[in-house]
């Protein structure tokens, strides 16, 4: 995860001593100078990112309401994902209105039918409750 991310970071930087104190003895070839460098250029990038992850766990401490403002990209998701409950909801208003049209429809119908046969009883069919 995460939270262990820089612990794991720090983990990895002792072995990585321990190796360069042994290859201490091929100190002119090229494999000793490659492996410098390209360990130089890991070191930069954990120190970048524990640097990072240091500011924002001491940011989150100090002001947590100024450093959780969503990314741009969680922004475009978050406003997509509202868009489409949106729509849903409006959806589902649509058929709530047409299924009450269908029960009034309904209860015309009857009420016609009794007026029409003269039926004695008057029923009526009881339209969803909103």
């Amino acid at each position: 995860s995460e939270d262990d991310a820089a612990i794991e970071h720090v983990g990895l930087l002792s072995p990585n001593l321990g190796i360069l104190n042994m290859m201490i003895y091929m100190i002119d070839t090229t494999i000793f100078k490659g492996t410098i460098i390209w360990w130089v250029v890991v070191l930069i990038i954990d120190l970048i990112y524990l640097g990072k992850y240091i500011i924002l766990q001491l940011g989150e401490r100090i002001s947590p309401c100024c450093m959780s403002k969503p990314s741009p990209l969680l922004e475009r998701k978050l406003e997509e994902e509202v868009r489409i409950a949106a729509e849903e909801l409006e959806r589902a208003r649509s058929l709530r209105n047409r299924h009450a049209i269908v029960y009034e429809e309904a209860n015309q119908r009857i009420l016609e039918y009794d007026e029409q046969f003269n039926f004695s009883c008057s029923t009526s069919i009881e339209g969803p409750k909103y």
